[in-house]
């Protein structure tokens, strides 16, 4: 997910065609918040506090970097809300047969 979603982010922001895209901008954000969750599910049980928690497995961390690793998963909701995003940009292109020019001008404001 992380290598995916950091080829996404590398695409979009290398490619100034690919940046005045709504479609693209979307992916862009979706991919950002992916990567940012993925990070946090990288470290695993690293940032927990073993005081704390001390039957957890490789626990290394404090307070200060189990709260962040709490913050990284918490972005995971940014990657539904942009799922949303992007879910409402097809239906509209599809089916309300929307152009992407409107939905840049009406919408994405």
């Amino acid at each position: 997910s992380f290598c995916g979603a950091s080829w996404i982010v590398y695409e979009v922001l290398c490619d100034p065609k690919k940046r005045k895209h709504v479609y693209h901008r979307i992916l862009l954000m979706m991919s950002l918040f992916d990567c940012v969750t993925s990070f946090g599910w990288i470290m695993s049980s690293w940032p927990v506090n073993p005081e704390r928690s001390p039957d957890t497995l490789y626990a290394v961390g404090n307070d200060i970097t189990c709260n962040l690793q709490g913050f990284f998963w918490q972005l995971c909701y940014g990657t539904f809300l942009y799922n949303g995003f992007l879910s409402l940009y097809y239906l509209l292109l599809i089916r309300y047969n929307w152009s992407a020019r409107k939905i840049a001008r009406k919408i994405e404001p």
